[in-house]
């Protein structure tokens, strides 16, 4: 009897560790998926400093032809850009080292940082689009203990689908010939809930909000199906919101999304909520 139960237990076991790598294999591959979508984008950022590095270089060059007309100055000046653009470029390459990097321990991150980081990633991408992109960060936002990598896919992911999303609206709205629309898409941070009495106690919320294809009950359902390809309309998509759901609510946190009235003019805004409630000891 006993040895019945031990083989079922160890086969119960077996499935959840199964079911868990499962899991873990899909979070996997949508992240290799978000790197390749941004590529294009980390080229492009590194590419304008390498640009203005080689235009430095061959002033320096130039200049080194007349040595009676060089001075201290102009030197100083090539330097000090030349500096400025090998730091650019090290902050883009440090932040793709720190997607690529598979780091499962917690530690203390801000939130704005995370975001910026991520922007810093997906620039070109909207900049590309003609998306105008706003921010609102609370200053001096508490840390978080969390897996900083599992949060940076997060938004990584929340981005570029509101990115897919507002591409699929102005080729809509370009086959249909409506002009004058705006491309938007804001990111807001803060603290609420915060109870005086309680000053250990209060949610962080990053709040993300785009004005592209409206989040319909049966589009909603399907950007949150772990599939790695989907097909929407005419054109095939990368990205989803498995992602940012699993690894939010993974690490503690909750996420919700819909459509609402927008405030301010007619129609409606795609909105996204991610929060992690803080309750210190």
């Amino acid at each position: 009897m006993s040895e019945t139960k031990t083989h079922s237990s160890h086969k119960m076991h077996s499935s959840i560790i199964q079911f868990e790598n499962h899991d873990q294999q899909i979070i996997e591959f949508h992240k290799l998926g978000l790197l390749g979508s941004v590529l294009s984008s980390i080229i492009h950022e590194l590419n304008q400093p390498l640009t203005s590095m080689s235009m430095d270089s061959d002033y320096l060059t130039i200049i080194s032809q007349d040595p009676a007309k060089m001075s201290t100055t102009q030197i100083l000046e090539v330097g000090q850009g030349l500096q400025k653009d090998v730091q650019r470029s090290q902050k883009i390459l440090d932040e793709l080292r720190s997607f690529t990097q598979r780091n499962e321990k917690t530690e203390e991150v801000n939130l704005n940082s995370i975001l910026n980081s991520c922007l810093t990633l997906t620039k070109e991408r909207i900049r590309m689009n003609g998306i105008t992109c706003k921010t609102k960060f609370q200053r001096q936002l508490p840390k978080i203990v969390t897996k900083k990598n599992d949060l940076q896919f997060a938004l990584l992911n929340l981005i570029l689908n509101s990115c897919n999303l507002l591409e699929l609206f102005v080729t809509a709205e370009q086959e249909y010939e409506v002009r004058n629309f705006i491309p938007e898409i804001a990111f807001e941070t803060s603290i609420q809930n915060f109870d005086p009495a309680a000053i250990q106690e209060y949610d962080l919320v990053l709040e993300l909000s785009d004005n592209g294809l409206s989040l319909t009950s049966e589009l909603s359902e399907t950007l949150q199906k772990p599939y790695i390809m989907m097909k929407i309309g005419k054109r095939q998509l990368l990205s989803g919101l498995y992602l940012t759901k699993m690894l939010v609510e993974k690490n503690n946190g909750t996420f919700k999304f819909g459509n609402r009235k927008a405030q301010g003019f007619e129609g409606s805004v795609n909105f996204y909520e991610i929060r992690f409630h803080i309750k210190k000891p």
